[in-house]
């Protein structure tokens, strides 16, 4: 069900979505959190199109709907816009051809988690961090393809610099070659996961309680389910791309944004892990703050094969406030098949 869109502030940039170029509305504040962004009347979508990657403050009414096929599994319908301020200096784009040149630079492309400013970035083999952008769409592919696989690759391009991304530099990828299959070691697969729920807690003056907050990074943010009672058999759920291995899975089982917030409501005490194999594993968790990890590396194996993870509450320890039951994030370490 949708939730209400109340004068929202943020910016607009642009993001990508099934290869295709979408606006991101990016939340203002201390968690800037992206949404997909549109609108069904043409004036207001050409006019959030217009302002996309200007830096142009604005505020927005309308709805938004979460556990959405598009970026970051939700998106605002917008149905009113008013700019709060004027637009920041633009930043010059560098003439063609111009900047550093890169000649076979190796590294990967990491995904940065959901509701960060940028998506994504290449990290080189001596551990510096560029942006990056293929130069036509056949690149983009084969970066978004690099990105999910975890592959070490080379890449050859112009490096431009004073740009917005990641440190302020950003290679335009004109060719890109994957040197490795898909990555060797267990690596965080989460950012490259959508997310759905069973229920959630509506938003209200404390914040947003939706199933993505529980794979943003943060601790300070929570999915709290939104049922009467403690919510078991309540459950939220990463679905994948593709297939994935799975080595371990990290819980933080309650609000962790401070031990007051942690304790007053309930935290998660027993759960079931469910997997698209047809395979469940019960785990009883400790109730401590912070992450908790649950290894299921088997070996000499296989491990779990699956396209989801989805995590079903049974049994909570009780908050001594509310009756409401919170999981601040989650974590799937794994490689991709």
């Amino acid at each position: 069900d949708p939730d209400p869109v109340e004068g929202w502030e943020g910016t607009l940039t642009s993001g990508t979505f099934n290869m295709g170029l979408v606006n991101v509305f990016v939340l203002a504040g201390d968690f800037p959190v992206g949404y997909g962004i549109d609108s069904l009347d043409p004036t207001l979508a050409a006019q959030l199109a217009g302002l996309r990657d200007t830096g142009t403050t604005v505020r927005v009414w309308g709805q938004v709907t979460c556990g959405v096929l598009t970026a970051y599994g939700a998106e605002i319908q917008v149905t009113r816009l008013e700019i709060v301020g004027e637009p920041p200096a633009p930043v010059p784009t560098p003439p063609e051809g111009t900047g550093e040149s890169v000649e076979g630079w190796i590294g990967t492309i990491v995904q940065y988690p959901h509701g960060s400013q940028y998506g994504y970035y290449f990290e080189r083999n001596d551990g510096q961090r560029y942006g990056i952008e293929g130069a036509d769409d056949a690149v983009r592919e084969q970066i978004e393809e690099y990105r999910w696989t975890g592959a070490q690759v080379q890449v050859w391009g112009r490096l431009h610099t004073g740009v917005p991304a990641p440190g302020g530099r950003s290679i335009q990828v004109e060719r890109i070659e994957a040197i490795s299959g898909p990555a060797a070691k267990a690596r965080n697969l989460t950012p490259f996961a959508t997310s759905s729920s069973s229920s959630h807690l509506p938003t209200d003056h404390g914040g947003q309680y939706q199933s993505w907050m529980a794979m943003d990074g943060a601790l300070e943010t929570s999915w709290v389910e939104g049922v009467a009672g403690p919510g078991v058999g309540e459950w939220i759920q990463l679905s994948f791309p593709g297939a994935v291995e799975i080595y371990y899975i990290n819980l933080d089982v309650g609000y962790d944004r401070d031990a007051d917030i942690f304790y007053a409501n309930n935290r998660i005490k027993r759960a079931t892990f469910v997997f698209s194999n047809g395979e469940q594993i019960e785990v009883t968790l400790s109730d401590t703050r912070g992450m908790q990890m649950i290894a299921l590396a088997r070996a000499p194996g296989p491990n779990i094969e699956t396209t989801f993870v989805k995590v079903v509450i049974e049994e909570v320890y009780p908050g001594s406030r509310h009756d409401d039951t919170c999981l601040a994030e989650i974590e799937v370490w794994g490689k991709t098949k």
